[in-house]
């Protein structure tokens, strides 16, 4: 296969083995595998067990789900959040919650999930009102998504007063 070849001409010796540190830096995401060769004057070769790690800084995706309460304005009393959650990179989704807040944007309810990459919610028996939710996921390796945008509901199951004024 194709890879980036490291030589390194110098080590340090402790006891009887000697010893190498090094850093590689700005690797994208992906698997990767090393193999540590080492050879004297005499041009003996020996090679390592090819070690394999994966790189991943990537975030999970996180997109709406069908059914899902967007930016409005609704008649009713409740407010149904179903979203999907996926990661490109190495890792596996971890934890997507799902927050909801009222007016005042104090946190006053909250799903987490940890079994399903299309977690969904009902908040029910909601009050007329102002509510913001939004989704925050995060993957097995630790890289978080809290960018999804946050969704307004204004929740009014209150009939207008009305009054004939004319005729009278």
């Amino acid at each position: 296969g194709t890879g980036v070849q490291v030589n390194i001409t110098t080590a340090s010796q402790q006891g009887s083995g000697i010893y190498w540190n090094g850093t590689l830096t700005g690797l994208a995401d992906g698997a990767y595998n090393v193999t540590a060769y080492a050879n004297d004057s005499a041009n003996n070769i020996n090679s390592s067990v090819r070690v394999q790690f994966r790189i991943d800084n990537t975030a999970p995706l996180v997109q709406n789900g069908s059914s899902t309460t967007l930016t409005g304005n609704y008649s009713r009393d409740w407010i149904y959040v179903n979203v999907n959650a996926s990661d490109s990179g190495v890792g596996t989704i971890g934890t997507i919650t799902i927050y909801l807040y009222n007016s005042t944007r104090a946190e006053i309810n909250s799903s987490v999930n940890t079994t399903s990459s299309t977690p969904f919610f009902n908040f029910t028996s909601l009050s007329n009102g102002v509510y913001y939710w939004n989704v925050t996921a995060n993957d097995s390796l630790g890289n978080t998504n809290s960018t999804f945008a946050t969704q307004t509901i204004t929740l009014d199951t209150t009939n207008p007063n009305a009054t004939l004024t004319s005729p009278t």
